[in-house]
């Protein structure tokens, strides 16, 4: 959640007439105050919607906004509950209500509609802010993210690349939009495998040797790349023959492997 949406809430969204209409109406004693004891397991909100959701709604059209006509809506809860429960995702859907046209809940699904498209919050954040008092409206990390492939492949089948398109807030800090790319490529490659993926990073060390030994992967044999090897680099030389010969091409290969998600074939 960025600080900069719960001042949002509560310097904007909180004076806007369709909100006070709402709280009025439906909550004219005062918000519900989170440290209160809820009986529901699901916590306050869960409660209240109880109680309250098939109420009739004598207010009409008092949101300015409207997606279609259609005699039930969804409320959608997807914020940790307070009270007795509370370690469910803030971005996943944890449950759902229908309720008919002209009732306390359906007006509470388009109010929660209506501030997901106005701030961008969690449809459920937004629902949960409309009632408990001091809550929370959430701004996902990553609101949508898409893995694109090239339409090129290689002789088994692997793209020749691949990208991840995110979608996530301007002002996310850069240090947690890289925790969610790291994220998402774990994810991908537990789904599509390193061979379709690529591997995991490489040190530098190792990608440097990789990026010598592939432009000279011609023929020549391995103590002949190390040959050139010392000869372009004689503050790294390395025996030719050997343990140390041995670690120099292993990281090579290991580097592709890692890289590449399948062995180097070497020519030499």
């Amino acid at each position: 959640m960025l600080l900069r949406h719960e001042i949002i809430a509560t310097e904007v969204a909180a004076r806007m007439k369709p909100v006070i209409e709402f709280r009025t109406e439906f909550l004219g004693d005062g918000l519900i105050d989170p440290d209160s004891e809820s009986v529901h397991p699901g916590g306050h909100l869960f409660e209240w919607l109880e109680n309250n959701g098939d109420r009739r709604s004598h207010l009409d059209a008092h949101w300015p906004f409207r997606e279609d006509f259609a005699v039930r809506k969804t409320v959608k809860l997807d914020q940790p509950a307070e009270g007795r429960r509370g370690s469910e995702s803030p971005t996943g859907v944890v449950e759902s209500k229908i309720y008919r046209r002209g009732s306390v809940g359906f007006d509470l699904a388009i109010g929660q509609r209506f501030l997901n498209h106005e701030f961008g919050w969690t449809e459920g954040s937004a629902a949960r802010w409309l009632v408990v008092d001091r809550a929370r409206p959430l701004i996902p990390d990553v609101s949508s993210a898409h893995l694109g492939w090239s339409k090129g492949r290689d002789d088994q089948g692997r793209p020749w690349a691949g990208w991840i398109d995110l979608r996530v807030p301007v002002d996310l800090p850069s240090s947690r939009v890289q925790v969610q790319i790291e994220v998402l490529q774990e994810q991908f490659r537990r789904m599509h495998g390193d061979n379709m993926f690529g591997g995991r990073p490489t040190s530098a060390s190792s990608q440097e040797r990789l990026q010598f030994a592939i432009h000279r992967n011609d023929g020549r044999s391995w103590s002949e790349l190390i040959e050139a090897w010392n000869e372009a680099h004689p503050d790294q030389a390395c025996p030719t023959q050997g343990t140390q010969a041995y670690s120099f091409t292993r990281s090579i290969r290991r580097a592709y492997v890692q890289i590449m998600g399948h062995p180097l074939v070497w020519q030499g």
